[in-house]
């Protein structure tokens, strides 16, 4: 054992909590694998322990999470401090003891801690052959799911004059229209067949808007789906500040080749009566909302959020279950709540991603970018793509294959 005083090179994260410090000083005193530095920290009176991870003459590199006070202290360090150390502590281990080894063959092996796989394997080819179609449908001889008949309700509440009205239907029903709420810019009518998911019809509520305000549409019995077909710039709120858009819909579908921008609460939809189809469903739409929620699905078998194409912007997007990015671009400000997220073009930011539910990221395709750290745990599989982070390249959760790429925002 030997006092000395180490310089810091280099005090870096590795991941969300997890640093690198690298240090100069004499190393002499480590002498054997599984030895420990003390090293002493100004203000108190213990010194924190840390295993050796390697040492040459003049350099030795250790690795610390930050579990209290002490080493969120040490966390602060700049290169260039001086810190007083006791290495050379604890009895190690006798490698020769194991016997004759013959180290592993990493020529080939991936910075991420994987080998470079010649093929995707299963887990990038979840969600693989969604999106391939349009969500609206164009080929009206695909057969109508046997369940069609649940993406229509037979009535409908609307949002106007501060509370929630019947929604009139058709000539001659109680209520008010979507055509003499919007000026005749937006129409609401019976969708016969035209949502297509996994090549089935489905029937929906359809509403088309040209350049206008989208009233805040539910349905009376919660479910259905909800078809909103949107060309010019559009836009929509729940009708005050706490009331999100079209609550009690099990699907919303957002397609055409418009803009469409949700204020106020944000929308929140999902569920229902319909267990093959996601909670939303964006295709061809500029698309952003301040928050969008996609509540508890009482099933499997869809993502929670599909995007086929257009672009998703939203400062909060809270779900449960899966997404899926297909094609087009997102942004969120704040994610939560993903249990796999998969990416298969296009590209995707996300700046905060939450630790509700620690995520498998899954790229067969496309870019996936987060700009914070991922949740300490997160499973990472790169068939093809792209996918950057902070500190993932020294994760031993992260795999990549032929065809994908990591970047590490640390290097």
């Amino acid at each position: 054992m030997q006092q000395k005083r180490f310089t810091i090179a280099e005090n870096a994260p590795v991941a969300r909590g997890t640093y690198r410090l690298r240090l100069a000083g004499d190393t002499a005193a480590i002498t054997a694998p599984g030895q420990f530095a003390d090293i002493r920290l100004a203000g108190y009176f213990l010194r924190r322990p840390v295993s050796v991870c390697s040492w040459s003459d003049g350099a030795l590199t250790l690795y610390y999470k930050v579990a209290g006070a002490g080493t969120a202290q040490l966390s602060t360090l700049t290169p260039g401090t001086e810190l007083d150390l006791l290495g050379g502590l604890g009895n190690g281990f006798d490698v020769a003891a194991c016997g004759e080894t013959t180290p592993p063959d990493t020529s080939e092996q991936n910075p991420a801690g994987d080998m470079q796989e010649t093929s995707l394997p299963e887990s990038c080819l979840l969600y693989y052959d969604l999106g391939e179609a349009s969500v609206l449908a164009e080929d009206k001889s695909l057969p109508l799911a046997q369940n069609a008949g649940d993406g229509y309700a037979t009535s409908y509440s609307v949002w106007y004059g501060g509370a929630y009205q019947d929604l009139a239907l058709q000539d001659g029903d109680n209520g008010i229209s979507v055509a003499d709420m919007t000026g005749g810019s937006a129409t609401f009518d019976y969708g016969a067949g035209l949502v297509v998911w996994n090549g089935e019809r489905y029937h929906c509520a359809h509403l088309t808007a040209q350049d206008s305000y989208i009233p805040n549409i539910s349905p009376n019995i919660p479910g259905g789906i909800l078809l909103l077909e949107i060309s010019g710039d559009c836009w929509a709120d729940g009708g005050v500040s706490d009331v999100a858009c079209f609550t009690g819909f099990g699907t919303v579908v957002i397609c055409g080749s418009g803009t469409l921008r949700i204020d106020g609460a944000g929308i929140g939809v999902g569920g229902g009566n319909l267990p093959s189809l996601p909670g939303l469903i964006l295709d061809g739409v500029s698309f952003s909302s301040g928050a969008i929620f996609l509540n508890e699905r009482s099933y499997s078998g869809a993502p929670a959020l599909f995007v086929r194409s257009g672009s998703l912007e939203t400062d909060t997007l809270v779900l449960s279950g899966d997404l899926c990015i297909a094609g087009g671009s997102g942004t969120v400000q704040y994610l939560d709540g993903v249990e796999n997220a998969v990416f298969r073009g296009g590209s995707f930011e996300v700046n905060q991603w939450g630790d509700t539910v620690i995520p498998r990221l899954i790229l067969s395709g496309g870019d996936a970018t987060c700009t914070d750290w991922l949740p300490q745990g997160t499973s990472i599989e790169v068939g093809a793509g792209t996918m950057t982070a902070n500190g993932i390249r020294y994760w031993d959760t992260v795999h990549v294959y032929d065809g994908g790429e990591i970047v590490d925002l640390m290097d």
